[in-house]
């Protein structure tokens, strides 16, 4: 998305704006399914979260 908008701005003709258009439009549709996905294995007790394995290494314990 980050690149889009630069590109974007940084765009001199309408073809070049239909491009990053199309590249903000399918990176947004990309975090939304990644975003349903990681809840679908949350629910499925199938997502390894690495936050809580430094936790758990930061209070002494293995995970």
């Amino acid at each position: 998305m980050i690149l889009a908008d630069e590109g974007e701005a940084e765009s001199r003709d309408d073809g070049c704006q239909v491009l990053y258009g199309v590249i903000r439009d399918c990176a947004y549709r990309i975090r939304k399914r990644a975003g349903s996905e990681k809840e679908f294995h949350k629910l499925m007790g199938l997502w390894d979260n690495p936050e809580d394995r430094v936790s758990a290494q930061a209070n002494g314990m293995t995970a």
